[in-house]
């Protein structure tokens, strides 16, 4: 949507991606957390516990990433299950689209929106473009974009202006 409110302006195709990845990326060590999934098969399929959703679901690619993501959110910035949502539900141009996973603050606002891709190469540009749509509904300060091996971590410092690349994901603001 332009200024004006006008949807027509995405007849092309939304803005370009202002979230820029440099070929730089943080570590966010995700594979260490491997242990702390719970796994199991059935019928020939893998599945994994997804505790923000209390039930187990088919193990994809990207669903591991973010099942890891989750698990490092807990452990390593004290953050809570019940914080946190995936594949939170919003409605964009009309369109249902769902988050990887969006972490809430203690007064229900988003705090964190991340986005999840498996962990073969990712097009960390396409991704960007993603969820930077994606903001343009839930409204966040914080974007993170991972594949596990390479992640990209953006704040923005005053509401309504533009992400910033960090190079360490720092959430001690989140209490």
């Amino acid at each position: 949507m332009d200024k004006s409110g006008n949807w027509n302006s995405f007849a092309n195709g939304p803005p370009k991606a202002r979230l820029i990845c440099p070929k730089m990326a943080i570590q966010l060590h995700l594979k260490k957390y491997i242990p702390n999934l719970r796994l199991k098969k059935d019928g020939g399929k893998e599945y994994v516990w997804d505790p923000t959703r209390q039930r187990y679901l088919v193990l994809q690619p990207e669903e591991f990433v973010r099942q890891l993501l989750i698990q490092y959110l807990k452990s390593e910035h004290a953050i809570p299950i019940s914080r946190m949502r995936s594949e939170y539900g919003i409605e964009l141009h009309r369109t249902k689209k769902r988050c990887d996973l969006i972490v809430f603050d203690k007064n229900g606002r988003p705090f964190l929106l991340a986005e999840c891709k498996s962990f073969k190469k990712m097009d960390a540009g396409l991704t960007a473009d993603q969820i930077e749509r994606y903001n343009l509904e839930v409204k966040t300060d914080r974007i993170l974009i991972t594949n596990g091996p390479e992640s990209h971590y953006f704040i923005r410092s005053e509401k309504g202006g533009p992400f910033e690349r960090v190079d360490k994901m720092d959430l001690s603001d989140f209490f």
